[in-house]
């Protein structure tokens, strides 16, 4: 990107050819010969315009009331006032406001002029870098809240899954001495209590899976595992319930894939957990892609990169945030259980790894893990981002 221009605000139109002819060969120059001329040429060129110099003494108002409104408009603008006129209030007025970066007064020093430029180009660069890196921190630490935010939330959901799941087991009791009353119950009513003592048993042990998962796994039970095989494993049996909604699965697992270091049990339930999700979430005879790949990014250590992507029409409310909460129903069924991506974060962070979600332009939606092959803190917020984002300010 190349360096950006300057404009001058004068009514006179000599100044503005002077100026012009002297600095063109060096900055792109836009002029402007009254405040609603430059106002307009801002709106217009703001993001080629670096640094705007105005004269003070203008018909319809001053170069300073000009300032001030270029400051709130375009803050990162930098402002320059040019006078003939050595008013000592004036001055104190525009830096008391911060108005403006620099004063120049006429007639003009082409040196000392260009000089001021250059500065304040200088300085112009520096405070859009500086805005940059900012905002940049200020991504980092709200992705950072938004993934501590979920797991404090799933692991609430989790503790109310548990007493959920011990409330339900006298029911299941009362429909189980039922069912055993076979002579004093008509067929239809034996068949209606199995299938509520079915779908009750299925709640029960979804939400026993979310509360034991949300538990950090014992340092001992880690050990090097191949996700190509785990996730084989966990395709193979859960043959009945694909086969049930027609949903296909495509596996890509690429070469070089290192292992990954995690729980065994917990590892397979996390590509079972994704596969049950799949299956709620969308209709019928659907396609899953999974591919299995290595990653090797600058900022995340050595590790292995899995992608759930499906094709399948989403509601226009669904968000990556949104889909990642505790019991967050995708197909928009209640008898569905929306605790199988709760579960497989809670897998993810307690390895050491990440779990994001990404809505595609076109259809459907892409979940990825990133599972490091060696053993990884989960962590908090990361303190030094915070220190650093509360000690600094854009100039």
């Amino acid at each position: 990107m190349g360096r950006k221009g300057v404009l001058l605000v004068d009514d006179e139109a000599m100044a503005l050819k002077y100026f012009s002819r002297a600095f063109a060969p060096r900055f792109t120059v836009f002029s402007a010969a009254s405040t609603e001329e430059a106002l307009r040429l801002l709106e217009r060129h703001h993001e080629e315009i670096g640094v705007i110099v105005t004269d003070q003494r203008m018909p319809e108002s001053t170069g300073v009331d000009l300032l001030k409104l270029v400051r709130k408009q375009y803050p990162h603008t930098v402002r320059i006032l040019t006078t003939a006129y050595s008013e000592l209030d004036l001055l104190i007025e525009a830096i008391n406001t911060g108005a403006i970066y620099s004063f120049v007064s006429k007639p003009w020093q082409l040196n000392d002029l260009e000089e001021t430029l250059v500065r304040a180009l200088d300085h112009y660069e520096s405070q859009i870098s500086d805005h940059r890196l900012l905002e940049q921190k200020l991504d980092d630490l709200r992705a950072k809240i938004l993934e501590n935010r979920t797991y404090d939330v799933a692991l609430i959901a989790a503790k109310i899954g548990h007493y959920v799941h011990n409330a339900l087991c006298p029911v299941t009791l009362l429909i189980d001495q039922l069912l055993d009353e076979r002579e004093t119950r008509a067929p239809l009513s034996n068949e209606f209590l199995r299938s509520v003592n079915a779908h009750i048993h299925e709640i029960a042990n979804t939400l026993k899976d979310l509360a034991q998962i949300s538990m950090p796994p014992n340092a001992a039970d880690f050990c090097s595992l191949n996700l190509a095989e785990l996730l084989a494993n966990s395709i193979a049996n859960s043959e009945i319930l694909r086969k049930e909604k027609g949903l296909r699965l495509e596996v890509e697992v690429a070469d070089g894939a290192p292992t990954v270091f995690g729980v065994p049990m917990h590892m397979e339930k996390l590509f079972r957990f994704m596969i049950a999700e799949e299956v709620v979430s969308l209709p019928s005879d659907s396609l899953v892609k999974v591919r299995i790949q290595p990653h090797r990014g600058d900022d995340e250590p050595l590790g292995v990169t899995v992608e759930f992507e499906d094709f399948a029409p989403i509601s226009s409310n669904t968000t990556p945030d949104s889909l990642l909460h505790p019991f967050n129903l995708r197909g928009g069924n209640p008898r569905e259980f929306g605790v199988f991506l709760a579960s497989s974060y809670f897998i993810a962070r307690h390895h050491g790894g990440t779990l994001s979600a990404r809505v595609k332009e076109d259809m459907g939606l892409v979940f990825t893990f990133f599972l490091p092959s060696q053993p990884q803190s989960s962590g908090d917020a990361n303190e030094e981002l915070v220190r650093v984002l509360f000690n600094s300010a854009p100039s």
